[in-house]
């Protein structure tokens, strides 16, 4: 029987996907640092919903053979997009150094804590 997680979570996969797509698309006219952000933000949506499809996280699982692989995958993936998500609005606040300062220390944050969280 199809849960709600089983419908719900493919068709948000879905549209996740198709916003970085289109995010992409739009990238490559204008190099603007927050649109890469945006498809960025938009493809780990779409990774960690993907994931989250029940079928999907117990075939992932099965497939590699690591039990609950997918679980930590999930958690990485919905970390990093609220990383990217405080990048995006970084990007959005301000210019110059001290906004450039601002989001390289978000991505060593980020690594301190992907790699914490791999221990």
């Amino acid at each position: 029987m199809l849960g709600t997680k089983s419908v719900i979570f493919p068709f948000c996969a879905l549209l996740s996907v198709l916003a970085a797509a289109r995010w992409l698309r739009l990238s490559r006219r204008d190099r603007d640092p927050s649109r890469l952000a945006l498809v960025c933000y938009s493809a780990l949506l779409g990774l960690t919903f993907t994931l989250s499809t029940p079928n999907v996280s117990a075939g992932l699982d099965r497939v590699v053979g690591v039990p609950n692989l997918s679980a930590f995958l999930i958690h990485v993936s919905a970390v990093t997009a609220s990383f990217t998500a405080q990048v995006l609005i970084d990007l959005w606040s301000g210019t110059g150094p001290s906004m450039r300062r601002r989001v390289l220390g978000r991505l060593l944050l980020l690594a301190v804590f992907l790699s914490w969280m791999s221990v």
